[in-house]
């Protein structure tokens, strides 16, 4: 389903994509907070970046019905800056670059 995705984006953009967004999470234990706050980054990323090209409704019915793996799988490389946590929240500023 999210390889629809690819349908969005222009050809001339592909492979040049990447965005940023800052997470802050709360969860049970810190391991839990960083796998919460990386899969809600990747959404987010993934939305500002192809929602440009796309109709912003349909795009969010498709990322929130995508699973965490097929995004990840549009992942190419990803930096992390301000990392913090504690026994229970994560927070970070993290960088994607899309491959699409």
């Amino acid at each position: 389903m999210i390889f629809s995705l690819l349908f969005f984006v222009p050809t001339a953009f592909a492979g040049q994509l990447s965005g940023n967004t800052f997470i802050s999470i709360t969860s049970d234990t810190a391991v839990n907070a960083k796998n919460i706050a990386m899969n809600d980054a990747r959404r987010q990323i993934v939305f500002d970046v192809v929602h440009q090209y796309a109709n912003t409704e349909q795009l969010k019915e498709l990322i929130q019905n995508s699973s965490n793996a097929d995004l990840t799988n549009l992942v190419s490389s990803v930096s992390i800056e301000g990392e913090k946590q504690s026994n229970t929240t994560y927070n970070a500023n993290i960088k994607m670059v899309l491959n699409m």
